[in-house]
């Protein structure tokens, strides 16, 4: 036999306590710099309220996010190749005469 939901255990994901954990979940992968993971759940909270304004919020973020790192990659000059290392200089031995020199008293 099936019981039917209760209020503590909702079958419908639009209940108010997930959609606010997926605002988190948004959240956070904004504040990680991860525009896509961000946009995707904000996707998800758009599908069922498309007037949901953190939600249309967080995804201009995630989208000026995604702008800007575009920008940035296009504006920055390419790393140049490592330059090579110099072969190891060998040192000369500047040869001496090593007689010993006696103090004249």
């Amino acid at each position: 036999m099936n019981a039917p939901a209760t209020a503590s255990r909702p079958e419908n994901w639009t209940d108010a306590a997930a959609i606010a954990a997926l605002k988190a979940l948004a959240r956070i992968h904004l504040d990680a710099g991860q525009h896509e993971a961000a946009a995707q759940t904000c996707g998800l909270i758009l599908r069922k309220d498309t007037r949901d304004a953190d939600a249309r919020q967080m995804m201009e973020e995630a989208l000026a996010q995604e702008a800007k790192l575009a920008e940035n990659l296009l504006r920055e000059p390419p790393l140049e190749p490592p330059r090579a290392v110099p072969p190891k200089m060998t040192s000369r031995r500047v040869q001496t005469d090593r007689r010993e020199e006696k103090a004249v008293p």
